[in-house]
């Protein structure tokens, strides 16, 4: 793991070098050079984060979602009615929002099976949490499947 955030890290430091060289000869506005004035740390720490997260999370996203519509062939047939609802294969964006069932089970296969599976945080000041001292400083990691499949009361089942 260490390993491959250092590589992914040394790429960064080396794109954002090569765009810092060509920022006076380019007006490009792109992501990276809204994070070129960030010191090394933050720079790094947003590329990694950026990195982590848009990697085909809704590609992955929308397999979860078909694997358990899949697995529950009683909600699959509801999706498909709100589509026959609709009249037709849905289009705009308004269409979409005439998809709420559809939109719920999306909602619930990203809870069931986040795209990433920890969240990391540093405690900016000392905090107490369920009856433990957390120091100023210390990373705290958020497991997201284990969490969100705990505190919205749901479980591991899809519903």
């Amino acid at each position: 793991f260490h390993s491959g955030v250092r590589r992914l890290s040394e790429f960064g430091e080396d794109l954002a070098a090569k765009r810092r060289a060509e920022k006076e000869s380019t007006r490009r506005v792109d992501l990276l050079s809204k994070l070129l004035h960030l010191n090394k740390e933050d720079l790094q720490g947003n590329l990694v984060t950026f990195f982590v997260t848009g990697s085909d999370t809704t590609a992955l996203s929308m397999s979860w979602c078909l694997y358990y519509l899949c697995v529950y062939p009683d909600l699959q047939a509801r999706a498909r009615a709100e589509v026959d609802l609709l009249g037709h294969d849905p289009e705009t964006s308004e269409d979409l929002d005439n998809l709420p069932f559809i939109e719920s089970c999306l909602i619930e296969s990203i809870r069931l099976q986040p795209a990433i599976a920890v969240l990391g945080h540093e405690a900016m000041t000392e905090v107490s949490v369920g009856g433990k001292k957390v120091a100023a400083g210390t990373m705290v990691l958020t497991l997201l499947r284990k969490h969100l499949r705990t505190s919205a009361g749901g479980g591991s089942q899809f519903k």
